[in-house]
């Protein structure tokens, strides 16, 4: 066996030269064509997931969508011969290129028809080319072809005809009320058809002398025919009970309240209307024609809509009458009211539909809409109305007609529709200069009207904004109206700066750095190094935290919105665990003697010497006993007070009618009448939220002050000798830091590249959008996580040395070492072990119950925490969902390898066996409750299927492991004999594992 230094070495090497591949190979992946300015088309505002994003962000989810990646490198389609073609405008001279995500957009747009034989829809499954599309696997080369082409797809018959099975199976599962989840070949297929759709979508384009159909080669219906079609069977299921109302000359008197002028036949206008369009329809009429159609049928259809609210105010205040009994009068008024919502929803929806009319659903919105449909549609029903117009309304929408779709725009300028020509215009000069290729002066021309593009989108969307400030919308809209209006021009710069720094892909790469610097710290050079490996340990978090604190600023939710953010706070919290436990013997009785400064009530120590060579000096004097008396007292009692009436005083929900924790249970406020049972669930909730507000009211003041005083008690303490000391006792904790640092790598590269989860910010689901308790209990489970982990990482360094590292020859009897018993693998006590096992295991064993304790305090938390949010949310503490089970599971899990430990049950190699379990349960209820059995009120943090099998593998090589380490470890420590001392003796307890203090580099 080679020496341990030397294989750490040769180890070191290796991995450095792995991460330099990967650094280099990944480095610059959203490096834009340095040849075109595309700032002004990055930084265009658009409303997209609920938010507003810049055109940057958009472009890089479109095109990693459907290619795949952000950047993806392309080849030009292949000519009869099997050879590239070299006469391609967008490849010139025939070699690949690689795209930046915004100008692969801009291309998409202005110049579809180009893109027809470019495979650039990612499909590198390799049935799925062979079998289903008939396609190559690999190029003339041997190279694996990872992109089809749009016309690809479009000939392959199989491909179409397994795309039919598939929505069969779907439709017959649904049929059972059953889940449909695709998986595998059926995955691959679904995902492709889903990026060949939004690509059509995407360029359709609806110019007003086209017809809203595809290409009669594309296998796709276009929306518009089924939206309208759908409005014609609305109008067509209300409209005999409108026409009976309507001959009885019931509208003819609530008509009159409601208009001064009533249109003339009001239910007859509409009926024609209604026809005319379903005539538009059949005939294949154009954009421009069914857009004057719907903005002709939107005034009249209002004003029945109104009429009809007036006739079901007067009958719900009229008696029967004549020949009417009270029963048949009531079934009338219940009548009339059906009609009136759904005549209101239609006359919505028609309104809606003439915005939709230019959006097929794939393009960017880029302009507010000045329509009430598209507010109130956007709050009530999931947002399947965008509040902005599309960009292709902007391009092709008619502006000319009155109520037309762009009229209101139309309206903002001095000459009526100026801004929209010139808005137009700066686009199709855009388009124009992007497609000349030869022009020397593209890039400048480019820029410039991409500029005079997004200027005039910015004057028009803050034009508009006076128009939309008079439409007719209740208080409940008006919040929304605000948030959607067009931004200022420093609303994006956030989001543009995040995606241009991209942090959490320098998280990863510095971490990876900071592994390589403690594994290298070895020799004489091991104290520069390993301190190397610290500092870079500490940027790569403050990186991470950067990464989060932008994403913070952009959305105003805490970082744990999907399984993206979760993945990289845990890399986080393992990060900072990491640094705390092997920085703790600098700063831990600073820290410690600034905690007791803030003791309420005041109890401050008077002289002594510490704790031992590395603990500072105590600071109390009657002179500071005064000034933290006077100052820091007081100011702890404001704190508290402040934090009370935040949290229980001043109301918190979007009705502002409760605040964040309530000081009497909800049923005795009156507010509902519950069950015997839910009352105890109730009571639960509420003590376990008092008892969180007491703990928070007393300790996060005294934690606040304490932290700003250890600013003081930390240096102070230090002298040359303590200093010294205390670097030595952080160096043989050098296992954390590389555990750590090693994990942070890890689990940061796996969460920045995995296709499972989207690295993207969406809208959150409703449930999550509670601020406060979204930050308080997903922030604290997550780091519980990070905790586990940290000790996962610990456990399996272990379980390494137990299987590779050197046996020595134990002495008779149990080997007490610092931190514990370790026991023979077999036999009694007074038996004679043939070997003892490697020292640094015992050493790991106590590192590894640290990060257990702290992993149990967080779950535990974190668990309570979301209790009383599900109280809040779902009016119930505790409801046996899978979540919760495997929340519950793994706190157990830990919390048996804690009290294990301390009753002596569980040795050293039990507590690496353990940390393994424990992360298991971890990772199932963390992952496989979202991915592998997404059911249960917490499906909503799900995020689709995919890596189960890569997980499961996973773990079972990690229990693979577990086993040889344990057959190694038996066979070295079998017992051989008796010892011959008195089995009656008892060993020193195993909870006394305080680290004994070793000579620098002994855990290397």
């Amino acid at each position: 066996m080679l020496p341990v230094s030397l294989s750490l070495r040769r180890l070191a090497s290796v991995l450095a030269v792995g991460a330099s591949l990967i650094i280099c190979s990944t480095t610059g992946h959203a490096v834009e064509n340095p040849r075109l300015d595309l700032s002004a088309w990055n930084a265009i505002p658009l409303w997209e997931d609920g938010r507003v994003k810049p055109m940057d962000t958009f472009a890089r989810q479109i095109v990693t969508e459907l290619c795949g990646r952000e950047s993806p490198t392309l080849s030009p389609p292949l000519d009869a011969a099997g050879t590239p073609r070299k006469d391609h405008p967008l490849f010139p001279g025939g070699d690949p290129r690689r795209w930046s995500a915004q100008e692969l957009l801009l291309s998409w747009l202005v110049e579809p028809e180009l893109w027809e034989d470019v495979p650039f829809l990612e499909a590198s499954h390799e049935r799925l080319r062979a079998e289903i599309l008939g396609i190559s696997v690999v190029d003339a080369e041997g190279r694996r072809l990872k992109f089809v082409s749009p016309r690809d797809l479009e000939r392959a018959e199989r491909f179409q005809q397994y795309l039919k099975d598939l929505s069969k199976r779907r439709r017959e599962l649904q049929s059972r009320g059953e889940r449909f989840r695709p998986l595998g070949l059926d995955h691959k297929v679904s995902s492709l058809w889903n990026s060949y759709s939004r690509f059509r979508l995407l360029t359709f384009q609806p110019r007003p002398d086209a017809v809203p159909e595809f290409a009669a080669n594309v296998p796709l219906q276009h929306p518009v025919s089924m939206r309208l079609g759908q409005l014609k069977e609305d109008w067509s299921a209300i409209e005999p009970q409108l026409r009976q109302l309507a001959e009885a000359g019931a509208m003819d008197a609530a008509a009159q309240a409601v208009h001064s002028h009533p249109t003339p036949n009001l239910f007859e206008t509409v009926h024609s209307l209604f026809q005319a369009l379903d005539t538009d329809l059949r005939n294949g009429a154009t954009f421009s024609t069914l857009d004057r159609s719907l903005g002709a049928l939107k005034k009249p259809l209002h004003e029945l809509a109104l009429t009809m609210e007036s006739l079901r105010n007067r009958a719900s205040g009229a008696e029967s009458p004549p020949g009417m009994n009270a029963a048949q009068f009531d079934s009338l008024r219940g009548n009339i009211r059906l009609l009136t919502t759904r005549l209101q929803t239609l006359a919505q929806n028609v309104e809606a539909a003439q915005v939709m009319l230019y959006d097929v659903g794939g393009g960017p919105h880029v302009l507010p809409a000045p329509f009430v449909s598209c507010i109130v549609a956007a709050s009530d029903s999931g947002e399947p109305v965008s509040p902005w117009i599309s960009l292709q309304a902007v391009l092709y929408g008619n502006w000319n007609d009155a109520d037309a779709v762009l009229e209101p725009f139309a309206q903002c300028s001095t000459e009526h529709g100026e801004l929209v020509r010139k808005t137009r215009r700066a686009f199709e000069d855009a388009a124009a200069i992007y497609r000349d290729r030869g022009n020397p002066q593209r890039s400048a021309r480019l820029a410039e009207s991409l500029t005079q593009f997004s200027e005039g989108l910015r004057e028009l969307g803050t034009a508009i904004e006076p128009i939309r400030r008079t439409l007719p919308l209740d208080d409940s809209h008006r919040d929304i109206l605000a948030a959607t209006a067009y931004p200022s021009r420093n609303a994006v710069a956030t989001e543009l700066f995040y995606n241009r720094f991209d942090p959490f892909f320098w998280s990863w790469v510095v971490n990876i750095t900071a592994f390589l610097a403690v594994l290298l710290s070895l020799g004489r050079l091991r104290g520069p190094l390993f301190w190397t490996g610290v500092a870079l340990l500490v940027v790569a978090q403050a990186i991470t935290i950067s990464g989060f604190a932008l994403r913070i600023a952009i959305t105003g939710w805490a970082p744990v919105t999907n399984m993206f953010e979760s993945v990289l706070f845990v890399s986080l919290v393992t990060g900072l665990l990491a640094i705390w436990f092997v920085t703790q013997p600098i700063i831990g009785d600073g820290l410690r003697e600034a905690w007791k400064w803030t003791a309420f009530p005041l109890r401050l120590p008077i002289g002594g010497s510490g704790r031992g060579p590395g603990s500072v000096r105590t600071f109390a004097s009657p002179g500071r006993r005064l000034v933290s008396l006077i100052a820091i007292t007081p100011l702890r009692v404001v704190l508290s007070a402040a934090l009370f009436m935040l949290l229980a005083v001043i109301p918190y929900d979007v009705a502002k009618s409760r605040a964040v924790f309530d000081l009497v249970p909800e049923f005795a406020r009156g507010v509902t009448s519950p069950s015997p049972g839910d009352v105890l669930m109730i009571l639960l909730g509420w003590l376990v939220g008092i008892s969180i507000l007491g703990v928070m009211v007393w300790g996060v003041p005294r934690l606040i002050l304490s932290a700003a005083i250890s600013l003081y008690t930390i240096p102070a303490g230090w002298n040359r000798d303590a200093l010294r000391s205390a670097i030595r006792h952080a160096y043989a904790r050098k296992p954390y830091a590389l555990a750590g640092a090693a994990l942070a790598f890890s689990v940061a590269m796996i969460g920045y590249f995995t296709p499972v989860w989207d690295r993207g910010i969406n809208a959150l689901q409703p449930v999550l959008r509670d601020r406060m308790w979204l930050f308080a209990h997903v922030l604290t489970v997550t780091a519980g996580y990070g905790a586990g982990l940290l000790a996962w990482g610990l456990g399996n360094l272990a379980l390494g040395y137990y299987l590779f590292g050197r046996y020595r020859p134990a002495p008779s009897g149990p080997v007490t070492g610092s931190d514990g018993v370790h026991r023979p693998a077999a036999g009694a006590d007074n038996e004679i072990a043939a070997a003892q096992p490697p020292e640094p295991c015992i050493h790991l064993a106590g590192y590894m119950y640290k990060a257990i304790q702290v992993a149990v305090v967080l779950l535990t938390a974190g668990t309570i925490l979301g209790g009383v949010w599900a109280d809040r949310a779902w009016g119930r503490f505790w409801g046996w969902d899978p979540k919760e089970v495997w929340a519950l599971v793994s706190i157990l899990v830990y919390m048996v390898l804690l009290h294990g430990r301390y009753a002596s049950w569980i040795g050293n190699f039990g507590m690496a066996a353990g940390s393994v379990m424990g992360m298991i349960s971890v990772v199932w209820a963390w992952y496989g409750t979202n991915y592998l059995m997404p059911i249960g009120l917490h499906s909503y943090a799900g995020e689709g299927s995919g890596g189960g099998l890569y997980v499961v593998a996973f773990f079972t090589a990690n229990l693979l492991l577990v086993g040889a380490a344990r057959l190694r470890y038996i066979k070295e420590t079998r017992v051989t004999g008796k010892s011959g001392r008195n089995s009656d003796a008892k060993p020193r307890p195993a909870t006394e594992f305080r680290p004994k203090m070793e000579p620098v580099g002994t855990n290397a």
